[in-house]
């Protein structure tokens, strides 16, 4: 049996409708695993998060709870963080308004209505302080600072367009949590989309979820985007902290390459991004597909893609596999990138799988993904990830 096919992996929720970005979080006595499922198609009403949780390291999955109900407007593309003490907190996109459709581009939408309403209205949170056995029944909302991107909507900022599916991730001065900005709905789907992070300096501190405190960033009028001339589209950034506190992402866009950039100021700022190279400066391919990368605790890092040249949605079947290690640069700690390795297939030419996570427990890694109807989890062969950061 090859353990890199995906129908080896242990099955985390099945649905013969959406199940989507599977993002695991160990509790302390279990894993918690959030996901956006729906009774349609992505993106139709009665979309919304659930949580399950497993006592096995992923075998069974059960105790699930909703975080939001499908009979409220749509909630989608959900993230989790625990603090130190215990509390989880759950962050995720919500109709708030209830809109049923959005202003986009007339030449590709009838009358200029997009009938996707889960990426605008209100980026919140819910809490649990029991292992994510239940949630507030209270939201939050973050309020976002507005870019250029946001005024320049069709709304003129009045409604926010935006997702996420970055973790979140603690700097030296707080919890961030990633978003995406999009400036409109037309060709392609979504267009001007740039990343921004979301800081939370107190969310350790402060038990009153009414009182956390948020800042957006970076500093300025602009997201983390790839000029424009070149691709209007630059989304899904995937964040790591560097061992000298820097801050590395890397993002899909239109350009068949991922594109990346450092910060050195905790995240007020970003150097001109770029695309991603290989250790040797060969570039790394990747489509209109979510390119991932996680910090290891031995302090390696992973980076999941697709490593080839498409330009739209499709071609995410394989999914590779790099190593990156760190070296020093006179600007700081930088990554270097090995070639890569298949790390699951599908028999299926057509089969889609992405949005994954990567939890580690005793020395193995597990990764999770979704295509779209169901979501997994595999345990990582420890060969492969041994080879992939021996290189350069």
């Amino acid at each position: 049996m090859d353990c890199r096919n995906i129908d080896n992996g242990n099955v985390i929720i099945k649905s013969n409708s959406y199940v989507d970005q599977p993002y695991i979080i160990d509790t302390g006595d279990a894993w918690l695993a959030c996901v956006t499922a729906g009774s349609g198609h992505e993106g139709q009403p009665g979309q919304h998060v659930i949580t399950l949780r497993s006592r096995d390291r992923g075998r069974t999955w059960g105790e699930k709870a909703q975080v939001e109900s499908p009979d409220m407007p749509e909630s989608s593309y959900a993230v989790m963080h625990r603090c130190a003490g215990g509390r989880i907190y759950c962050f995720y996109n919500y109709n708030a308004g209830n809109l049923r459709a959005v202003r986009a581009d007339a030449d590709v939408y009838p009358g200029g209505q997009c009938p996707r309403v889960d990426s605008q209205g209100h980026f919140v949170y819910k809490y649990s302080d029991d292992g994510g056995r239940s949630w507030s029944e209270r939201r939050y909302k973050i309020e976002m600072r507005l870019f250029d991107v946001d005024l320049g909507n069709a709304y003129g900022g009045e409604i926010l367009f935006f997702w996420n599916v970055g973790k979140p991730f603690v700097s030296a001065e707080g919890l961030l949590v990633p978003v995406t900005k999009i400036g409109g709905f037309g060709r392609g789907f979504m267009y001007d989309t740039e990343g921004a992070l979301l800081l939370c300096r107190n969310i350790e501190t402060e038990s009153d979820p009414d009182k956390l405190l948020w800042e957006t960033l970076p500093d300025g009028p602009h997201g983390i985007k790839a000029p424009r001339g070149i691709t209007r589209v630059s989304e899904e950034h995937s964040y790591v902290t560097l061992s000298d506190g820097g801050i590395f992402c890397v993002f899909r866009t239109t350009s068949s390459q991922p594109w990346c950039a450092y910060s050195g100021d905790g995240g007020h700022s970003f150097g001109a991004p770029r695309p991603l190279t290989y250790f040797d400066g060969s570039p790394v391919y990747n489509p209109r597909a979510a390119n991932f990368i996680w910090k290891c605790k031995n302090g390696r890092y992973l980076y999941w893609h697709h490593n080839h040249n498409g330009n739209d949605f499709t071609g995410r079947n394989p999914v590779w596999l790099s190593g990156a290690v760190e070296y020093m640069t006179g600007e700081g700690s930088c990554l270097k990138f090995s070639y890569p390795e298949v790390l699951l297939y599908s028999h299926d030419r057509e089969a889609r799988f992405s949005y994954p996570d990567m939890i580690e427990y005793d020395g193995d890694c597990y990764f999770t993904e979704s295509d779209k109807t169901c979501a997994r989890i595999h345990r990582a062969d420890s060969e492969i990830l041994a080879r992939l950061w021996r290189f350069g």
